[in-house]
């Protein structure tokens, strides 16, 4: 009968046998929460992401939602480890633009770069606490 330590062991083999033949560095970014802050003006925006396939280390978004001074606008976009792109086509004006590159800066801070418009800002938010409280 074999014993806790040996069991343990093998468990432990098994276990970086499976992460080495994934990759072992592939990141699965956690999409599925939302993101609070501000931008230029101090205009709040919060972000919700839908991802297609959530514990997958790339895919397609269904839906990207930026809500921004209560107004919200639908984006759709893919991401790859800890980088997404999102566009929409409505009409959007200052501060906010039409496509943004994204990345996330930790787990819990994601920058948006913005791809279109001229002069329009970076806008940096962190993942919402979830206990009710706004934060902008």
């Amino acid at each position: 009968m074999p014993n806790l330590h040996h069991i343990l062991r093998i468990s432990a083999v098994s276990l970086l046998a499976l992460s080495l033949s994934c990759g072992g560095a592939a990141l699965i970014p956690l999409f599925e929460f939302g993101f609070i802050g501000t931008t230029s003006g101090n205009v709040c925006v919060e972000m919700f992401f839908g991802p297609e396939k959530p514990t997958t280390e790339s895919g397609t978004f269904q839906f990207a939602n930026m809500n921004v001074a209560g107004v919200q606008r639908s984006y759709s976009g893919t991401w790859s480890n800890d980088t997404f792109d999102i566009s929409t086509d409505a009409a959007v004006g200052d501060p906010i633009a039409a496509r943004y590159r994204g990345s996330f800066v930790g787990e819990n801070t994601i920058e948006l770069h913005p791809m279109s418009g001229v002069g329009l800002p970076q806008i940096i938010l962190q993942r919402k606490k979830g206990d009710g409280t706004p934060s902008c």
